[in-house]
C-alpha cells in the first residue's frame, strides 16, 4: 500500500468514526502528515466518489460515498478475502477467468462499478450502468462432477437474496433458474461459468458471476422499463450501502457454498421459488413451448407439464412468465 493510499484509508476511517466536522490541522496532527497531505488527500478522495463538506473555520465532515469501497467491504466483511475493485471493466467474469487460470485462490472477488460487456446467460448482454449496482464475479475451485454445477447457481441465488433481505429488508423472489425479481420485475441476474477436466469428469474451477441493480439509474432502464427493476430508487449516495451488500453476499454465499447438498439450502430456494402453477415459455436455443410448471425436484430440475400432457424436469434451458 502507498503512502498516499494509506492516508486516504486512514482519513477515511477517522471520518467514519467521528459525526461532527475535523479540521485540517486536527487530522494532520492525528495521523502525523502535513496539512497539504490532508487538503490533497481530500481532493483526491472527492474525485473518487467520497461526498466531503468543507466549511470555513470548522473543517470536513463527510456526507456520503458516492461509490464502492475496498476499506468498506472489509469493514463488513467476516472473513479476509482477495478483493479486485475496479471503476469500469469489460467483464469482472472475464477478469476473474482470466485469474483462474493464473492460479487465483477461491474466493478471488472482482468487482466493478460498471461493465462494458456484462452478460447474461445465453450470450445476452447485461445492462450495467455506473453507480448504481453491484457487479461483482467469484474464482470457485469447488470438487464436484461438472453435472452437478447448477448447485453453484442456485446456491448463490439464496445466498443472495438472505444477503438483500439482511442489509436492505427487501425480500427477492426466484425465478428458475437464475434471476432474482423484486415487485415483479427482475433485479438480479446469476450466472456461472465452469472450466472442464475432461479426464475426471469434474471443473477445473468455475466462475459465478452477479449482476444486482441495487438502485434505479437517474435516467431508468429505457427499453428494459418493462422487465428491470431495482432494489431502490437512484441516489447520489449509496457506496455504504453497496458495499455492504456486496460483502454480505461474499459471506452467505461462502458460507453456504460448503452446505450445497443439504435440505436446508434446497428449502430455503423452493420456498423463495414463485413459478409454481405459473404458465411458461420454455425456451431451449430455438426451440420454444409452453408449459405449466408443477414443481421442483432436489436436484434442482423444474417439473413442467406442456401442452401436451408431456411431463419433464428441466436441468438446462431458461423459461419465461406467459402473462396471465
Amino acid at each position: 500500500m502507498s503512502v498516499k493510499t494509506k492516508i486516504k484509508d486512514e482519513i477515511l476511517e477517522q471520518f467514519r468514526t467521528i459525526s461532527h466536522e475535523a479540521s485540517g490541522q486536527q487530522i494532520a496532527a492525528k495521523l502525523g502528515v502535513s496539512r497539504n497531505a490532508v487538503w490533497k488527500a481530500i481532493g483526491e478522495l472527492r474525485d473518487e466518489g467520497f461526498l466531503i463538506e468543507g466549511t470555513s473555520g470548522r473543517g470536513y465532515k463527510l456526507c456520503g460515498e458516492k461509490y464502492m469501497s475496498e476499506s468498506l467491504m472489509r469493514k463488513y466483511l467476516k472473513r479476509e478475502l482477495p478483493i479486485t475493485l475496479l471503476k469500469s471493466t469489460a467483464s469482472t467474469s472475464d477478469l476473474a477467468k482470466a485469474a483462474a487460470e493464473d492460479g487465483a485462490p477461491e474466493g478471488s472477488v472482482f468487482i466493478a462499478e460498471t461493465q462494458l460487456s456484462g452478460r447474461g446467460r445465453t450470450g445476452k448482454s447485461f445492462y450495467s450502468p455506473p453507480g448504481t449496482g453491484i457487479y461483482m464475479s467469484m474464482v470457485l475451485r469447488p470438487s464436484m462432477p461438472a453435472t452437478e454445477a447448477l448447485k453453484i447457481t442456485t446456491c448463490a441465488a439464496v445466498a443472495v437474496s438472505e444477503a438483500i433481505e439482511e442489509v436492505t429488508g427487501k425480500r427477492a423472489s426466484i425465478k428458475w433458474v437464475n434471476d432474482l425479481f423484486y415487485n415483479n420485475l427482475k433485479i438480479c441476474g446469476i450466472l456461472t461459468e465452469a472450466s472442464f477436466n475432461m479426464e475426471n469428469g469434474g471443473l477445473n474451477y468455475a466462475v459465478l458471476g452477479i449482476g444486482i441493480n441495487v438502485l434505479a439509474p437517474k435516467d431508468g432502464f429505457g427499453e428494459l422499463s418493462h422487465i428491470a427493476g431495482a432494489l431502490m430508487p437512484y441516489s447520489e449516495n449509496a457506496g455504504e450501502i453497496r458495499s455492504r451488500l456486496a460483502a454480505a453476499i461474499c459471506d452467505t454465499f461462502l458460507k453456504k457454498y460448503t452446505q450445497m447438498n443439504s435440505t436446508e439450502l434446497f428449502e430455503g430456494y423452493r420456498r423463495r421459488l414463485f413459478v409454481f402453477g405459473k404458465k411458461v415459455s420454455v425456451i431451449n436455443g430455438a426451440n420454444i413451448r409452453s408449459a405449466t410448471v408443477l414443481g421442483i425436484e432436489k436436484d434442482y430440475k423444474l417439473i413442467v407439464r406442456y401442452e401436451n400432457g408431456e411431463v419433464e424436469s428441466l436441468s438446462s434451458g431458461e423459461i419465461s412468465i406467459i402473462p396471465e
